[in-house]
C-alpha cells in the first residue's frame, strides 16, 4: 500500500547537530525521534539539546527524552527518588526554556518494570513505590512545564495487568 509514513522514527537515529543532515531527514518524514536528557551519560550520541534542531527542520514532529539515560549505566542505578526528583527538575528546566518545548515528550522512567529499580512489580509493595515514584515525578515536571507531554509508564513488556493497574 502507499507509504504513510506514521511510523517513521528511530532511537538514537541523530548523533549530532547535521549527523545525519536535516536534508538527508526530510524525505523519510520522520514522526518521533527517541532522544537523550540534556547532559545524559547513557549514550556519547543523540542529546536532545544537539539534535532537536536537526530533526525539527528534517520535518520531525516530536522528540521522546528518556529521562533516565541521565545516569551513565544501563540498567539505570537506582541513587534515590530524592536524587532522581532534583535531575528532573533540573532537565525539565532546561527543556522547558527551548522553543521547541512543545514538540517534546517527556519519558520519565525507562523500562521501570526491569527489576533494576523496583524489583518485581508483580508484588504490590514495589507496585506502590512505583506509583509513589511516578506521581512525584510527574508533579515535578508539572510544576515546571504545566503544558508538558509525558510518556509512560515505558515498561519493557506488555503486561495487561501491570498496564491495568497503572491507568
Amino acid at each position: 500500500g502507499e507509504i504513510t509514513h506514521g511510523a517513521t522514527g528511530w532511537l538514537y537515529g541523530i548523533a549530532e547537530d547535521e549527523v545525519p543532515s536535516s536534508d538527508l531527514l526530510t524525505p523519510l518524514a520522520p514522526q518521533i525521534a527517541c532522544v537523550k536528557a540534556p547532559g545524559g551519560t547513557q549514550h556519547p550520541i543523540g542529546d536532545v539539546l544537539n539534535v532537536a534542531e536537526t530533526f525539527l527542520k528534517g520535518g520531525g514532529k516530536y522528540l521522546f527524552v528518556y529521562m533516565q539515560d541521565i545516569y551513565p549505566d544501563w540498567y539505570y542505578k537506582y541513587q534515590g527518588q530524592e536524587d532522581y526528583v532534583q535531575k528532573v527538575k533540573e532537565m525539565t528546566a532546561i527543556l522547558s526554556a527551548q522553543e521547541y518545548s512543545g514538540k517534546l515528550i517527556y519519558c520519565p522512567f525507562n523500562e521501570s518494570d526491569n527489576g533494576e529499580w523496583y524489583g518485581d512489580l508483580d508484588k504490590e509493595a514495589n507496585m506502590q513505590k512505583f506509583y509513589a515514584d511516578w506521581s512525584a515525578v510527574y508533579s515535578a515536571i508539572k510544576e515546571i512545564d504545566e503544558d508538558a507531554f509525558i510518556a509512560g509508564p515505558g515498561f519493557m513488556r506488555y503486561d495487561e495487568g501491570l498496564f491495568k493497574d497503572f491507568y
